[in-house]
């Protein structure tokens, strides 16, 4: 009976990734013929004016959000969100303010709000499809770390989610969740990538970006699960023309991870 137990949810995780290899095989199909091109060609004005904007974003909104942080609570944790919750804003307001000014006129989102339901619908079932290959990745990575020697922690954010509650686990729920993924995709997916893509090309532009997004969440063992779901957030983002469509698989991937910690807290290590 015990082997019983055992097997089941090894050949439904086997059976899972072999259907998210099907997917994977479909999305790449499609990427053949996406809805609409992405990426724009940046001017060298552009290259300086982004390159500003998400310094100071960074920089200032990092400044004001601790500083709010400090009036509002003494506790370490609640600070984190909030000040994380303040830079996020600024950084989306950052990246706005430059496809206002933008001479290269970036095209992240489709003109017909219309089409969002399909975009959604689409993205998140290719989210729940190829979720599995993301594990599978970040089971075959942390093996690896622990025969190299390499001690398993979790990401300092998990440690901090931990140790708030009440309504500051709301709304740290709505920073993983909502504000993250708007301002993570407008950087990284929407404006270097769609940067990059026209000078360097879509393989290495997405390897650049997604080295780039896996190194700023400052966790080896996450390293390589980000790498991929990055990957993925791309492949998306081509498949859709829309920045929207990597948002909604993001928010997802975020709230998956989130209420399996709200489950059982030690679920989660990276």
């Amino acid at each position: 009976m015990d082997l019983v137990f055992l097997l089941v949810p090894v050949l439904f995780f086997l059976a899972w990734v072999v259907f998210g290899f099907e997917i994977l095989s479909k999305l790449c199909k499609k990427l053949k013929k996406p809805e609409r091109e992405v990426g724009f060609a940046i001017t060298l004005a552009d290259f300086f004016l982004i390159s500003f904007l998400i310094s100071m974003s960074v920089l200032f909104g990092s400044s004001i959000g601790n500083r709010v942080a400090e009036v509002l609570t003494e506790n370490e944790s609640e600070q984190v969100f909030i000040s994380m919750g303040v830079l996020h804003f600024i950084v989306v307001g950052a990246v706005f303010l430059f496809l206002k000014k933008s001479d290269s006129k970036p095209r992240l989102f489709w003109e017909k709000s219309a089409g969002f339901l399909k975009i959604a619908l689409g993205s998140a079932g290719y989210f729940f499809g190829l979720f599995s290959l993301i594990a599978l990745v970040s089971l075959f990575w942390n093996v690896a770390l622990t025969v190299w020697g390499v001690e398993i922690e979790p990401q300092e954010v998990v440690e901090y989610f931990r140790d708030v509650d009440g309504g500051m686990k709301f709304f740290a729920l709505f920073s993983v969740m909502f504000l993250a993924p708007v301002s993570e995709e407008l950087v990284f997916r929407g404006v270097m990538y769609g940067g990059l893509k026209n000078r360097l090309g879509a393989v290495f532009s997405a390897v650049i970006v997604s080295v780039l997004f896996a190194a700023v969440h400052f966790s080896l063992p996450a390293f390589m699960p980000i790498f991929v779901l990055s990957l993925l957030l791309i492949a998306v983002y081509e498949r859709y023309g829309d920045l929207r469509a990597s948002m909604v698989v993001h928010s997802l991937f975020n709230s998956l991870m989130s209420l399996l910690m709200l489950v059982d807290e030690n679920f989660i290590n990276v």
